[in-house]
């Protein structure tokens, strides 16, 4: 089984119901795996329910962690602090169930300056200066990084770095949030 992650438009009435379900008392941004706020059981079946059915969903699948790793150079499961791009993957605060599973945001005031650190990105340099070694070195999911093709993997990192940042274009111009999970 793959861990993917979701990115899904949300209001603030949205994104505030599901602070407070999971129930924000001390939220930490350096540690997804071990933040400590609760999670609800069965994150991605409340994530849904929450979020407006009508709304868009953008998924990364599997090169989540990857295009996080191309945004900064560390894994996703250390977000590095006070940093745009690495927002840009997982979120501000994020809600753990101590395991696998964790829920995020961005909130609609937030999302334009997330934004405009994207478009500020030099994709194509951090492409060319791509290593798969590093990745595999890092412990990037999925690990795939020296079996595959680099110039595949390069495609695939690209790919995923314009759908995301054409959501977030989307979502800006809506005034709408992100609700994330990785499930």
């Amino acid at each position: 089984m793959g861990m993917y992650l979701s990115y899904k438009e949300a209001d603030s009435a949205s994104i505030e119901r599901m602070i407070a379900r999971c129930g924000e008392e001390s939220p930490k941004e350096d540690n997804l795996s071990g933040c400590g706020n609760s999670l609800p059981e069965e994150p991605e079946v409340y994530i849904l329910s929450e979020v407006e059915a009508k709304g868009e969903v953008c998924y990364l699948d599997k090169m989540w962690d990857g295009l996080h790793c191309l945004l900064t150079g560390a894994g996703a499961c250390s977000p590095v602090s006070e940093n745009l791009l690495s927002e840009a993957v997982v979120g501000g605060q994020a809600y753990s169930d101590e395991g696998a599973y964790f829920v995020s945001y961005i909130s609609p005031e937030r999302l334009p300056q997330i934004l405009a650190a994207l478009n500020e990105f030099d994709l194509e340099a951090a492409l060319e200066a791509f290593s798969p070694e590093h990745f595999e070195r890092e412990g990037i999911y999925p690990h795939i990084w020296l079996r595959e093709d680099k110039e595949e993997l390069k495609c695939e990192l690209r790919a995923v770095f314009l759908v995301l940042r054409d959501f977030y274009d989307r979502m800006v111009k809506k005034n709408r949030g992100v609700i994330m999970s990785l499930y």
